[in-house]
């Protein structure tokens, strides 16, 4: 059974310009998958925008030089809360059964 309401993460965190969200997903066979999504946010200046109501905020997956190290930590505590999160569903399956 999945960890959360649907639509939303199972656990987001952030670091400066990185977004971090896992998401649960409920398997064919019942059991809850995660999969887990790294962004980066940035700003086009304003020659670049696309009309007045365009504030410049994009997201992109490609990571600069200094991102690494603070995604690198991100991606390490996001692997072990999946870890508790499916640990903690195999409890209660047990306690279901």
């Amino acid at each position: 059974m999945p960890t959360t309401t649907p639509n939303r993460p199972a656990y987001k965190s952030q670091a400066g310009p990185l977004q971090l969200s896992t998401w649960a997903n409920e398997l064919p066979d019942g059991a809850v998958g995660h999969v887990t999504y790294l962004t980066r946010s940035y700003q086009l200046p304003p020659e670049k925008r696309e009309g007045a109501d365009d504030d410049g905020w994009r997201k992109t997956n490609g990571l600069r030089k200094w991102d690494l190290l603070a995604a690198s930590e991100m991606l390490r505590l996001a692997y072990l809360r999946v870890c508790m999160l499916e640990l903690l569903n195999t409890l209660n399956d047990e306690e279901e059964g």
